[in-house]
């Protein structure tokens, strides 16, 4: 089967091209693997251009079902058929091509790269012009719109806020719709949008195409359990929190530097020290007290600041006793007498007779 169908894609004859393109779909779904190595991804992506609406629509369908797998989101990305699928968009809420593209973009948008690419060609104002035309097809007299004086034109043009939609919307289109999750284009729209919500760069383009007053018109005037209205009420959360983060980095910055401002400066006291002539440093003050420490070793001195040094008197030497002069008692003498080992003048030695330390007598 998959030999006969990839000869017939080749081929490419209008009357079985559309029959080979829906097998690929079916392919897809089981054996997206086969798809994906054979190359399909790419064939499907230029027949995106045909000028047969049955081509564009089968292939619309089988790459949104390629995309229900990673694999086939990045075949889809790296073989350029983002672009394609964005400018499909633009035929309208009303056309099956144009549902069976927003589908596929839905897919495709559960991937982080592809949320920026697919942003990055305009698909963030061409997803909001489908939600913009089922609004303007919802029928007001089913609904609480009525009621509350509002009809599906003037809601619209409040939506748009000065912003126009990619496709605008005849005046006199019927609104056949009760609600805006009726129409599968809004509902695969607001299905990739809510994926994308995430991102802080399809926030901005969000909030810059209008897409604020347009989700809260959908909630106005859709019914209980709309699909729409579910994925708008959630976009319009990622909404407020991305504008209140914005609007509050401002007023933080200006409290911060307020606050610089009113704090005075840190006081620094410093001290002249005078290291000789010609030489004066200022250094911060410090107040620190240090103890003099004593040296412990004999003969030694005590460490002092350099005042201290100047304000006591050097220490009073003490007088030597003179040359000669004899010793303190018990302490032997350091004269010429005490080296040779005779006695002192004016002392005779008395030695005993049995040994031992001589005596010294006076005469």
């Amino acid at each position: 089967m998959a030999k006969s169908v990839d000869q017939l894609l080749h081929a490419q004859h209008i009357s079985n091209l559309a029959q080979a393109i829906v097998c690929v779909q079916e392919l897809a779904r089981d054996h997206y693997s086969l798809v994906i190595a054979l190359k399909w991804v790419v064939l499907l992506v230029d027949l995106l251009e045909s000028d047969t609406q049955d081509v564009r629509l089968a292939s619309c369908n089988a790459l949104a079902a390629v995309c229900m797998v990673q694999e086939g989101r990045d075949a889809l990305r790296s073989s350029g058929g983002l672009r394609p699928l964005v400018m499909l968009l633009g035929e309208g809420s009303r056309s099956p091509v144009a549902s069976a593209a927003a589908a596929a973009l839905m897919n495709c948008s559960a991937c982080d790269t592809c949320k920026e690419a697919i942003a990055e060609c305009r698909g963030v104002p061409q997803l909001l012009a489908l939600v913009r035309e089922a609004v303007s097809r919802t029928n007001p007299a089913g609904n609480n719109s009525k009621a509350l004086g509002f009809s599906a034109s003037s809601i619209l043009n409040r939506a748009a806020a000065g912003h126009a939609p990619a496709r605008v919307v005849a005046e006199g289109d019927p609104h056949d719709l009760r609600s805006p999750g009726e129409c599968k284009a809004a509902v695969f729209a607001a299905g990739a949008l809510m994926n994308m919500g995430g991102v802080i760069s399809v926030q901005e383009k969000l909030m810059a195409a209008g897409a604020v007053p347009l989700f809260e018109a959908v909630l106005r005037i859709s019914s209980a359990g709309d699909v729409v209205a579910t994925r708008a009420n959630f976009m319009l959360s990622w909404l407020a929190v991305a504008s209140g983060a914005t609007s509050g980095r401002p007023q933080q910055q200006q409290q911060q530097q307020q606050q610089q401002q009113q704090q005075p400066p840190p006081q620094r006291r410093s001290i002249t020290l005078d290291y000789g002539a010609g030489s004066v440093v200022n250094t911060p003050r410090l107040d620190l007290q240090l103890p003099s420490i004593a040296s412990q070793q004999s003969g030694g001195s005590a460490l002092t600041s350099p005042q201290q040094s100047q304000e006591q008197p050097p220490p009073q030497q003490q007088p030597q006793p003179p040359r000669g002069a004899s010793p303190a008692r018990g302490k032997p003498a350091s004269g010429s007498g005490a080296r040779g080992g005779g006695a002192a003048a004016g002392s005779k030695p008395v030695t005993p007779s049995g040994g031992g330390k001589a005596v010294t007598g006076r005469a």
